[in-house]
């Protein structure tokens, strides 16, 4: 059986569900008190970029979004990190400027803005949560404080303690400076994966590197090589040691792709994952029983509004 068909077959198995609200991509997603929500994001409109500042949650029981209110500005590119009391969206850009506040949708599902801020702006960043609770981190690498300037990318990360409000820039390190990038926590690590480097302020190559950042040493490891240079992938943490990677933008010739694959935190490998119902840059998101494709950027100057959920154990198959 050919790698086409076996997507095909994948693909099959993602049940539809209703659409967004808005055709939304570059949106801030989560689960918060097991409801999935998106926050911003970006949409096009007569050739122009529109930034957006709803809200939504997905009632499932309904199969329909709901509005929850809206950011306190248009914002889209942040990092958005599920917390024990909600989920956090650090930095991103609002269509004019980076933003270094980190909002809150908070389990009683009320949206505010934290005391704690960033060091710097930046957008399309990778990041997560490490350490317990309140004791814990948040961390933010690389990224651009212009998403257009290419050539901007910051080559450090940044801390935010939870408890209390310090915020601190990082040393540099080449390995922090990621940029379309993806990443998440699985276990007491951070995995980061692809980026796009700068060829020219308007041009990037698209890089397979993945890597492995752990506070208790505050360094990178290099891991296995992501099987194909692509940017834009998308990372979700199936279970202890296993991270759903899938979609983003590359190949000869260049296009947008719906190729999965799964990545063992424990063997340093990879195998074939099941294809995304689409091929785009995608929201993915999971509740504990299903795994959420949402929306994206299926083409240059276009969002799509589609969505599917597919049970969690469907990805966990091997």
């Amino acid at each position: 059986m050919t790698l086409a068909a076996t997507g095909i077959i994948a693909a099959a198995e993602w049940e539809p569900i209703a659409p967004l609200p808005v055709p939304n991509g570059g949106f801030a997603t989560g689960a918060v008190e097991g409801q999935i929500v998106i926050a911003g994001g970006t949409t096009w409109k007569d050739d122009v970029k529109v930034w957006l500042d709803d809200v939504w949650t997905y009632d499932a029981s309904a199969n329909q979004w709901k509005p929850l209110g809206k950011l306190p500005n248009p914002l889209a590119y942040g990092v958005s990190v599920e917390a024990d009391d909600g989920l956090l969206i650090a930095g991103g850009f609002d269509g004019k400027q980076s933003r270094t506040e980190v909002l809150k949708i908070g389990a009683d599902k009320r949206i505010s803005t934290t005391p704690h801020r960033l060091a710097e702006g930046t957008s399309l960043a990778v990041g997560g949560l490490l350490g317990e609770g309140s004791e814990g981190s948040l961390y933010v690498f690389g990224g651009s404080p212009d998403p257009a300037k290419l050539d901007g990318v910051l080559s450090f990360g940044q801390r935010v303690l939870l408890r209390g409000d310090k915020a601190e820039r990082l040393p540099e390190d080449k390995s922090a400076q990621l940029f379309i990038s993806t990443g998440v926590v699985c276990g007491d690590a951070f995995y980061a994966f692809t980026s796009a480097r700068a060829t020219s302020p308007t041009t990037v190559e698209n890089l397979a590197e993945a890597r492995v950042f752990r506070a208790g040493t505050m360094s990178w490891s290099p891991i296995r090589p992501y099987p194909m240079p692509w940017r834009g992938v998308t990372a979700l943490r199936l279970d202890d040691t296993q991270i759903y990677l899938a979609g983003g933008y590359g190949g000869d010739p260049e296009s947008f792709r719906s190729a999965s694959f799964v990545y063992n935190t424990k063997k340093n490998n990879y195998r074939l994952g099941k294809s995304l119902p689409i091929a785009a840059m995608v929201g993915l998101v999971s509740d504990g029983r299903y795994v959420y494709c949402l929306g994206g950027e299926d083409a240059k100057k276009h969002r799509t509004d589609k969505c599917w959920r597919i049970p969690l154990a469907e990805l966990l198959k091997q």
